[in-house]
């Protein structure tokens, strides 16, 4: 059950079920003003997908759905290739969007963009820890390795935004500053 709840009062309000009645594990929830993505697996058939619930009349659509074709970008060029294996596809283990553009982590395999045919598109190869952080303009997120990166949406640019490992977990980005910790450290850096 996911449940609503009003800021300025103490009602809450049950969001219509999924339009199946087959169990599936919920990764975690985004929510904007518009919409909650639900990133889910479907444990009968072992589907990934997103739904998008729209909040004003709380209908669903599926934008994401697990397939066998991926493609990944390489130097600015794309490769599609045929995935071996029903277990090497991506899990979407974190999802954000601005409602223009989604986008989800798959820890093991970087960062992807869901495009309009329900697939993925992979924009960032790094296989990346648990600290990713989205801001509208910017990915930040922390490699297995400790480096914390910067991905411009606008023009699919990465940089690396310090020489300093970052401890896992501390990674937290603000309007004004990013902050993590590195050898039990805090360290701050302006945006």
């Amino acid at each position: 059950i996911i449940s609503l709840s009003e800021k300025t009062s103490i009602s809450s309000k049950v969001i219509p079920a999924f339009p199946t009645d087959e169990e599936c594990y919920i990764h975690g929830l985004f929510a904007t003003n518009n919409y909650l993505y639900v990133p889910r697996l479907i444990k009968s058939s072992g589907t990934e997908v997103i739904d998008r619930i729209d909040l004003r009349n709380f209908s669903v659509e599926t934008i994401f759905e697990k397939t066998r074709i991926a493609e990944k970008v390489v130097f600015g060029l794309s490769f599609s290739f045929e995935q071996v294996e029903k277990d090497f596809g991506v899990h979407p283990n974190f999802v954000f969007s601005n409602d223009k553009d989604v986008f989800f982590a798959a820890y093991d395999k970087g960062i992807f963009k869901v495009t309009p045919d329900k697939t993925a598109k992979n924009i960032i190869a790094d296989k990346i820890n648990y600290d990713v952080a989205y801001d509208g303009n910017y990915i930040f997120y922390v490699t297995v390795e400790g480096v914390l990166k910067q991905y411009e949406i606008k023009s699919g640019k990465t940089e690396i935004l310090t020489d300093k490992t970052v401890t896992p977990y501390t990674l937290k980005v603000t309007k004004e500053d990013i902050t993590f910790e590195s050898d039990k450290e805090k360290v701050t850096i302006k945006k």
